[in-house]
């Protein structure tokens, strides 16, 4: 019949992969229904796609005004490119096949002559595909951009950056005329990167929407931020200059810095040689002169003797970078020492060797000789692996525990 002759043809113009998928037994059914199905949707998918952008509903899932107004802008210099230079007589590779007047060559064989109507299938099938592309990295320029807007907020919390609440609507929870809110009551959405006061993430995300109304991101309370867990900085002068480095380092600094200048003398301990560096860095940054045993054995003893001092010289440093599971210095008499600061707790493989390394870390300042009291200080980032390894080991959730 007329109707099956037109399935057969349809049946040829899929492509050759798609064919060989079907077993023979499904052929004149499943490919004369696929055939139908891909002709009818075969068609200028590239125009479907351009009036979406135009719309700004080209991203699978939503975007933001923001990211809609990029895709434009790329759409429009694209656009441009082309009418400056169409290049009429260059095919994309992509195309090739595609565009080709003969099917592609067999082992032996040449490839036959298309049909016109097979060549148009074919390059509409290709652009269908390519369009496939285009709507991926649309969707993929979309999470990267807001990774990027919530890293550079997280960044500019710690340079003190001044918010403006981004719900400035009828329905603004912080009730503020100018949106303007003090850095500690502000905050940032991890899943997006839009900002404002904690108040009006909380109150958005409870209804599970982002503080700007453009954006279409799945919000969740969870997803919001304070900008004080971020390590923000307190004042222009550098006096917290330690949050640079994230809110428990600048916590750890604001301490050390404020032991030394009572002349007391600190042990940091921790258990990651990269971490160790960048405590360091932290701590000088702020003019805590630091001591790190490493080195031969002679040096390391040259730098122990400095601590050992009952009366230290006014340039020598006061703090001490010890690794936690390191025993070079085990042994070693630092009573001239009576703080301890252990920066995370101690990642263990029993928990004979936990107690043991902390113990013994403990023991270089709370032992016969000491003559001041001496102080433990723990530190932990609330709901993270501290809080897990520390339970686990003691038995007592820190995440119970009020904040510092």
């Amino acid at each position: 019949s007329s109707k099956m002759f037109v399935s057969n043809r349809r049946i040829s113009m899929l492509p050759s992969n798609v064919r060989e998928v079907c077993p023979d037994v499904f052929c004149p059914f499943v490919l004369s229904f696929l055939a139908a199905f891909v002709f009818d949707n075969a068609k200028d998918r590239l125009a479907a796609y351009i009036k979406g952008v135009e719309e700004n509903r080209s991203v699978s899932g939503g975007a933001d005004a923001e990211i809609h107004k990029l895709i434009l802008s790329v759409l429009r210099e694209a656009q441009g490119e082309v009418k400056t230079n169409p290049m009429t007589d260059v095919v994309d590779p992509f195309y090739a096949e595609a565009n080709s007047e003969t099917h592609p060559a067999e082992e032996g064989k040449e490839g036959e002559k298309k049909n016109p109507k097979q060549r148009e299938f074919d390059m509409k099938y290709a652009l269908r595909e390519h369009v496939h592309d285009i709507r991926a990295l649309g969707k993929e320029l979309c999470a990267r951009s807001r990774s990027l807007r919530y890293f550079s907020w997280v960044r500019d919390f710690q340079n003190g950056k001044a918010v403006v609440c981004e719900a400035r609507t009828a329905l603004c929870a912080c009730e503020k005329e100018d949106g303007k809110v003090k850095q500690s009551d502000s905050g940032v959405l991890s899943s997006c990167g839009h900002v404002g006061c904690l108040k009006c993430l909380y109150y958005h995300a409870g209804k599970d929407e982002c503080v700007d109304s453009s954006c279409q991101a799945p919000i969740k309370s969870s997803d919001v931020i304070s900008a004080r867990d971020l390590g923000m900085e307190q004042d222009s002068k550098g006096e917290d200059e330690g949050s640079a480095y994230g809110a428990k380092l600048s916590a750890i600094v604001k301490n050390v810095k404020s032991i030394v200048k009572q002349n007391d003398r600190v042990i940091v301990f921790v258990q990651f040689q990269d971490l160790k560096e960048k405590v360091a860095e932290a701590l000088e940054r702020v003019g805590v002169k630091t001591l790190q045993v490493k080195g031969t054995v002679n040096q390391q003893i040259k730098s122990l003797s400095i601590l050992q001092k009952e009366v230290p010289d006014k340039k020598d440093p006061r703090v001490l970078l010890l690794t936690m599971d390191d025993e070079s210095s085990a042994g070693v008499n630092l009573t001239t020492c009576n703080h301890a600061v252990f920066v995370h707790p101690l990642l263990a493989g029993t928990q004979q060797q936990y107690e043991a390394y902390e113990t013994q870390a403990i023991g270089r300042i709370r032992r016969y000789g000491q003559t001041k009291t001496v102080h433990i200080w723990r530190y932990f980032a609330r709901n993270t692996v501290d809080g897990d390894i520390y339970k686990e080991r003691t038995g007592e959730n820190v995440n119970a525990l009020p904040s510092e």
